[in-house]
């Protein structure tokens, strides 16, 4: 039985066996780089030939090679005036720690939630990246029932003021060379939250790891505690560190929302203003709360918090999501 009839270059007749057929194909597959098909015996299979060429790969996993990487999200948090709401030192005790160092049993229940909202429901781990020693940091922590967040007594992640400096004075290493790896996230910074009250360090992650979302805290003007406690005024709480605002702007990318502002931000950032005493301007949403350098003065128009100038201030959003 003939299998194939084709004509030669002169016009002649060319008879070309099943055995021929098989022996052409296989020098045509090799010349391409693929496998040859398998020989059958008997008749021929077009189908299973056709079949046998596709990619290996695409016919293991069905084409899971275009699936987009699942990327490990971690959130890093500053101590002093961010999750603290001030300098947190060895001058606070364990009874007043709450109040001063934490402003208020109802800002720490703030904080509780926030915390617990990332890890049980979003399964994000989290870290402490400050300047300050793990001696003060763990225990404030402790007191104000918030350590279990940050790991365990044999096992914690807070990264303190000797990583700092081994790393170069960069928070920015510390993340990427530490932290990172700890929890298997992306170098490039990717599925990262870090917030600081420190533009500085803000700055530094944002240029090392640029696939990293970022929330300055603002700052506010201590100087109203420094009175009240020189009038006999114990009883005023630390205004700074994260507020409403930025719990709000943590869950938001912890959902993968976006960024949180609006009148409702706004208007959250004048009341804390309102506070301190502080000149803060309205920013139309921005989370920098306006907070003068100075009393009086050439400095009372500049900020405190971003260094603009408050007429440039509304412009200027260093408090969002980046």
């Amino acid at each position: 039985m003939l299998d194939a009839v084709e004509r030669g270059a002169d016009g002649a007749v060319i008879v070309l066996s099943q055995s021929q057929l098989s022996i052409e194909a296989e020098t045509i597959v090799a010349e391409r780089g693929a496998e040859p098909p398998a020989r059958r015996g008997g008749g021929g299979d077009t189908g299973h030939a056709a079949a046998s060429l596709a990619p290996a790969d695409d016919a293991k996993d069905g084409g899971s090679s275009s699936r987009a990487p699942v990327v490990r999200r971690i959130a890093v948090f500053d101590f002093d005036q961010t999750l603290a709401a001030d300098e947190v030192t060895n001058w606070i005790d364990r009874a007043s720690m709450v109040p001063r160092g934490f402003g208020g049993a109802e800002r720490v229940a703030m904080l509780r939630e926030c915390l617990q909202q990332l890890t049980s429901e979003h399964l994000v781990p989290l870290a402490i990246c400050s300047v300050n020693s793990k001696d003060i940091i763990k225990p404030a922590l402790q007191t104000a029932g918030l350590f279990g967040f940050f790991g365990s007594a044999a096992d914690d992640n807070i990264f303190d003021r000797e990583q700092w400096a081994a790393c170069g004075g960069l928070k920015s290493r510390v993340i990427a060379e530490l932290i990172l790896p700890r929890f298997g996230g992306a170098s490039t910074g990717e599925g990262l939250l870090f917030v600081d009250d420190d533009p500085g360090h803000v700055r530094d992650v944002r240029d090392n790891l640029p696939m990293a979302t970022t929330i300055l805290v603002p700052r506010v003007d201590r100087m109203h505690l420094h009175l009240a406690a020189a009038s006999g005024g114990c009883s005023a709480l630390p205004a700074g560190g994260m507020l409403r605002l930025q719990v709000d702007q943590v869950l938001a990318w912890a959902s993968g929302l976006p960024r949180v502002r609006g009148a409702a931000a706004a208007a959250t950032q004048s009341a804390a203003g309102s506070a301190t005493g502080g000149d803060h301007a309205s920013t139309s949403g921005d989370a920098c709360a306006f907070v003068p350098k100075t009393p009086t003065g050439p400095l009372s128009r500049r900020c405190a918090t971003c260094g603009r100038h408050s007429s440039e201030h509304g412009a200027f959003d260093p408090g969002s999501m980046v």
